[in-house]
């Protein structure tokens, strides 16, 4: 895993995909080190690490896979079935919210 993540791999890895595939290969690496030293064009760059700056990561806890897989189900049941959106986040809320307890409490029992 530490060779994958590193950032002479990551820039590598990133060179050669758009080397093969032009720039539709072009992908923003997750190594800010590595991201910094790609060619890209340096305002399009600056803009990246601006936003980067300011990015905060959701924590993770056990289950809450399902809170965004909830959000989905609960969207596309409005959506398609027109569905109260409301009721659909509360239902979906809840499911969320079972499922995360009921991992909580398994990884608790290891």
């Amino acid at each position: 895993m530490k060779w994958w993540t590193s950032s002479d791999t990551q820039l590598a890895y990133s060179n050669s995909l758009e080397a093969i595939l032009g720039p539709i290969g072009r992908i923003a690496v997750a190594n800010v080190d590595a991201f910094e030293r790609m060619s890209w064009d340096p305002s399009m760059k600056q803009t990246m690490l601006d936003a980067w700056a300011t990015t905060q990561e959701v924590p993770e806890i056990p289950g809450s896979y399902y809170v965004s897989r909830s959000i989905d189900f609960a969207f596309w049941n409005t959506a398609n079935e027109n569905e109260n959106p409301k009721d659909q986040l509360v239902t979906w809320g809840e499911e969320s919210d079972a499922e995360i307890k009921r991992k909580l409490e398994q990884y608790a029992n290891e």
